[in-house]
């Protein structure tokens, strides 16, 4: 088995870091324009992406990596808040299907301006387009 080498944990350390920071910079940009918090993005980018058919809640939640118990009470909030509509699914009833609303979808399209401006100034503004491209390779490479 290999042993972790030196430099490939400093990278993990900088990783998790780095994502941890940018994360926590959009959050508060978010909170701070009195936006729903970051994951609430996530969801409604996913159902978008999908539109006009939606997804089955197994499906988003491999897409969000978002624990099953976590992401039925996420959902449950954003439908009060009329931000998805539910459903089940034609070919199995036990599934339960999530589409983006109008709402949601201005929801959304309201949110990118902060979420982008956010990543602007805490990642996209400390590197080059070429760093960014490279630094983007490697990440999908570890993928």
């Amino acid at each position: 088995m290999q042993k972790l080498n030196k430099p490939a944990q400093q990278a993990w350390v900088h990783l998790v870091r780095a994502s941890d920071h940018v994360q926590c910079a959009v959050a508060k940009a978010l909170k701070a324009a009195d936006m729903p918090p970051l994951d609430w993005y996530d969801v409604l980018l996913e159902l978008k992406r999908t539109l006009p058919s939606g997804l089955r809640q197994f499906e988003l939640q491999d897409k969000l990596l978002i624990k099953q118990y976590n992401l039925s009470r996420l959902l449950k909030r954003m439908k009060e808040d009329g931000l998805l509509s539910q459903g089940t699914c034609d070919h199995d009833g036990r599934s339960i299907w999530f589409c983006l609303t109008e709402k949601g979808k201005k929801m959304q399209q309201k949110m990118w301006p902060v979420y982008e401006k956010a990543l602007v100034t805490n990642m996209a503004s400390k590197l080059t387009a070429e760093e960014a491209e490279t630094l983007s390779g490697l990440l999908q490479k570890i993928r």
